[in-house]
């Protein structure tokens, strides 16, 4: 469901004119996109929610086996489809609608990132460090992991490795995801959206100051004298 809320334009945190995040769940436009997805999943038979756990019933398994028409998956499912009987392709998350410019796609929550502690007693070292690992991982690793893995080995079109060059340059990544922010409250978005319950407006406002005073506090924490 966050892939479909991040594909079309939905955020939980953006950055603000003044350049400090701020809250973006109560916008009329985050509602239409909850109502626009919530009508989805509600047909009957057009909308299956698999678990992560179970093998057989994994939503990147059901795919590859053809019980499910499309999926929404991180691109490490291709690894999964290598054997896959029938053809596919990927493509990006939905846009809203047609007068949506841009595509956005979701990285999860945990995207793998780089943090040091308060207990470093060199962090100048350890900047040093980190800089230099991003550094050959992006010119050394990145390349062969898109242009070799995923587009030789993964992926059986052009057009697919096509789409995946797209999806690469509109990487959206949610500032409540971050730092965390709004973890929780994107999976109980999720599961007030499957269960449509129409309490939605409810949860996102009861959550609100919680969600500010956690911004804050990051902020207080990241401002130094």
């Amino acid at each position: 469901i966050r892939g479909l809320i991040d594909g079309a334009g939905a955020s939980f945190v953006v950055k603000g004119d003044d350049g400090l995040p701020q809250i973006a769940f109560e916008d009329e436009h985050f509602f239409e996109v909850a109502e626009k997805i919530t009508t989805m999943m509600s047909q009957d038979g057009e909308w299956l929610h698999l678990g992560l756990n179970q093998e057989r019933d994994h939503y990147e398994v059901a795919f590859a086996n053809s019980r499910a028409l499309m999926t929404v998956a991180e691109i490490k499912g291709s690894s999964r489809m290598r054997d896959m009987v029938d053809d596919y392709g990927i493509v990006p998350n939905p846009k809203y609608d047609e007068s949506q410019e841009e595509y956005y796609a979701y990285v999860p929550s945990h995207c793998p990132a780089f943090c040091i502690p308060t207990t470093n007693t060199e962090p100048n070292k350890i900047s040093a460090i980190m800089d230099a690992l991003s550094y050959y991982s992006y010119h050394n690793v990145v390349p062969v992991f898109y242009d070799e893995s995923l587009s030789q080995k993964r992926l059986r079109d052009e057009e697919s490795i096509e789409m995946l060059s797209l999806m690469r340059e509109i990487r959206h990544f949610d500032l409540g995801t971050c730092y965390g922010w709004t973890n929780q409250l994107q999976i109980q978005t999720s599961n007030e959206m499957m269960k449509n319950t129409g309490s939605l407006s409810s949860l996102l406002a009861e959550n609100k100051e919680m969600i500010i005073e956690s911004i804050n506090k990051t902020l207080d924490e990241l401002v130094t004298d």
